[in-house]
């Protein structure tokens, strides 16, 4: 359930919705730490006060910071592909409702019997919030 200063998604009520959700938490884990090493690295580079020529010329460390981070975004890239290929994915279903808030009212679609209408709020003389009801035409 949602609640005032969540820092998540809703409970989600289906499977690529969790996996969504599991994707998202996967990416803030990854981001998080990004932005840890990336700040311990420069609060190190800003206290240093010597230049060290290891650092500048060392080969080994320019290919692991250009390998480490193409491996990360084909791991990311590999599983967002496949959460989008899996909600692309059509399925059959008994019935499909499209339903549209317009200013004023609601347009219902049902698009596999060819049906819409629209639904308006009818207001009566006496007036009650709690008791409104509709006319579909």
């Amino acid at each position: 359930m949602m609640s005032w200063m969540n820092m998540n998604f809703q409970n989600s009520n289906s499977i690529n919705m969790i996996k969504l959700n599991m994707f998202h938490n996967f990416l803030m884990i990854i981001m998080m730490n990004i932005l840890m090493i990336l700040i311990i690295m420069m609060k190190f580079n800003l206290m240093n006060k010597f230049n060290n020529k290891i650092i500048l010329q060392n080969q080994k460390l320019e290919i692991t910071w250009t390998i480490v981070p193409i491996i990360m975004i084909l791991i990311i890239s590999m599983l967002s592909i496949n959460l989008l290929f899996i909600n692309k994915e059509m399925k059959n279903n008994m019935i499909n409702i499209k339903i549209t808030s317009n200013q004023w009212f609601w347009s219902y679609d049902y698009p596999m019997f060819n049906l819409n209408f629209n639904s308006y709020l009818m207001i009566n003389n006496n007036f009650n919030f709690f008791m409104i009801e509709t006319d579909n035409s």
